[in-house]
């Protein structure tokens, strides 16, 4: 375990235990691409605490979605809302956010900060339920409730403590959201060992610790089934995105 994880750790006993157990769907994870999920693991590996900037978080959220195009419908403006209602019932003091489906052919989801998360039809099309897209979403939100973005000034390189904060905090609101946890797992798992196929576990050497480490606090939790896997509005999203679901 990364020195410095502890914040997102404890955070995680303490809410993992009220975990709610709503009725739950299983379904079966599907792999990914390699090269399509070599492109996805470099953006979840250093998507957020990435890079802290002074610019307005919505005027750089706004220039993404100008720049790669967003999909605009009611129905998606819904569904966006239910899942930042649903992720940030979870958390104490509930907050606003916004979620932008963005039309990037690289998988990406990334946040600027205050709310803003901004996700790419090509990650969605990598996702196998909403339960890992709440994992998704909840990463990014970790990283604004961890305050990795307080410094005003320029900084681009992966913070890898950053990461496996965000990891465990995610897990600790996805679970207390209802989901069930282990599919963030399981995607860090696909993530792994497709990394291991292609040879590129040097330039992320920290993905093999950040699955061990939220894996062991699954495990240790006290977390127990069913959790919302599998939704229907998820393969009507990827529908509304003309994925193949």
């Amino acid at each position: 375990m990364l020195a410095g994880a502890h914040v997102g750790i404890s955070t995680l006993h303490r809410s993992i235990r009220k975990f709610a157990r709503p009725r739950g769907i299983n379904r079966a994870l599907v792999a990914l691409p390699l090269i399509s999920v070599f492109v996805f693991v470099c953006c979840l590996s250093g998507c957020s605490s990435h890079k802290k900037t002074a610019l307005n978080p919505h005027v750089v959220a706004e220039k993404v979605r100008n720049e790669q195009g967003y999909y605009s419908s009611r129905w998606l403006d819904d569904y966006g809302n239910y899942l930042c209602e649903r992720l940030h019932a979870a958390l104490p003091e509930p907050r606003t956010c916004r979620i932008s489906f963005v039309r990037g052919s690289t998988p990406f989801a990334v946040s600027p900060g205050a709310g803003e998360i901004l996700i790419s039809r090509s990650m969605i099309a990598h996702l196998a339920n909403e339960a890992e897209l709440a994992f998704v979403l909840a990463h990014e939100l970790a990283h604004q409730r961890l305050e990795h973005f307080d410094d005003p000034s320029e900084r681009t390189e992966i913070i890898p403590e950053h990461e496996e904060e965000a990891d465990q905090l995610a897990l600790g609101i996805v679970a207390t959201a209802g989901y069930d946890p282990r599919a963030g797992v399981a995607l860090l798992s696909r993530l792994e060992w497709s990394h291991n196929q292609l040879n590129a576990a040097a330039s992320h050497p920290t993905l093999q610790q950040r699955l061990q480490a939220a894996s062991q606090e699954v495990r240790d939790s006290g977390w127990r089934p069913p959790g919302t896997v599998q939704r229907r509005d998820f393969i009507a999203l990827k529908r509304a995105l003309r994925l193949n679901s």
